[in-house]
């Protein structure tokens, strides 16, 4: 799944994904979808960071409450251009 950005990530993108970018990847709010398994948000309306980890967790939490049960890892490619979500199935 790919998704082309202008976001600056100025942190080390290892280590962090921006809120814009994992309401992309899952699609939460559209059509009024929502993630069983929830990310970390904050209440404000700001733009906002969290860490890699935390998100993949919901991520696959979430599939798997949906159905999925062939996940076997998750990771996040991340540069100045794009975000790459890549899954190994088992």
């Amino acid at each position: 799944m790919y998704f082309y950005r202008g976001i600056d990530y100025k942190s080390d993108p290892v280590d962090m994904i921006m809120d814009a970018d994992a309401y992309m990847i899952t699609g939460e709010g559209y059509e009024g979808f929502r993630m069983p398994a929830k990310f970390p948000k904050v209440p404000l309306r700001c733009t906002y960071s969290m860490e890699q980890p935390e998100f993949i967790k919901a991520y696959i939490e979430s599939a798997e409450l949906l159905g999925a049960d062939k996940i076997k890892k998750v990771w996040l490619e991340i540069d100045g251009g794009k975000i790459v979500l890549r899954m190994k199935t088992k």
